[in-house]
């Protein structure tokens, strides 16, 4: 029984508590492995996103961001903790921190246009600072120039030119 909206099975939720508890028990064996702290970090954020659908632990956002900032000390080159403290961020409408995060993901892997797209996505929280505009068309150039035919990045960047010439295309509701 999937949720396509969410790309997640039902089934697929009961083995997220399973799952954070192996992952914590292999991170207390083998303390700081790329491996099992990447994805301890994914799973801690699954278990935020689907929490209501499922019995999981009760986690709020800032219990996730202070897991993923152990996790990031523990694997400080992997751009993945930070890549998912700013979609974190996105959903508790931090737009400063997402920017912040995305930064710090592009900087450790220049190369993967999911870091530049999330930049660009903070950008959209961040609307009248014309350095962060300017960085978010730039963002997004990189990002497309990585990854051309994403139509994520498409449909950002037309929401980002669309803006650019009426405003009130990119207000939120």
């Amino acid at each position: 029984n999937c949720d396509w909206s969410s790309d997640v099975c039902s089934s697929d939720l009961a083995q997220i508590n399973p799952l954070l508890e192996k992952l914590e028990e292999l991170d207390n064996i083998l303390p700081g492995d790329r491996f099992i702290s990447q994805n301890r970090a994914i799973a801690y954020v699954l278990a935020l996103q689907v929490q209501d659908k499922a019995q999981v632990p009760k986690l709020t956002p800032d219990e996730v961001l202070a897991e993923l900032e152990t996790i990031k000390q523990a694997d400080p080159k992997s751009a993945v903790p930070w890549l998912l403290a700013a979609q974190v961020s996105e959903k508790n409408s931090q737009g400063e921190r997402m920017l912040a995060e995305a930064r710090e993901a592009a900087k450790l892997a220049p190369q993967e246009p999911l870091a530049w797209f999330a930049i660009a996505k903070a950008g959209e929280f961040l609307t009248g600072d014309p350095e962060v505009a300017r960085e978010t068309e730039a963002a997004l150039g990189k990002a497309l120039e990585l990854d051309p035919t994403n139509t994520h990045i498409l449909r950002l960047l037309a929401v980002v030119l669309a803006t650019q010439q009426k405003p009130e295309v990119g207000q939120r509701s």
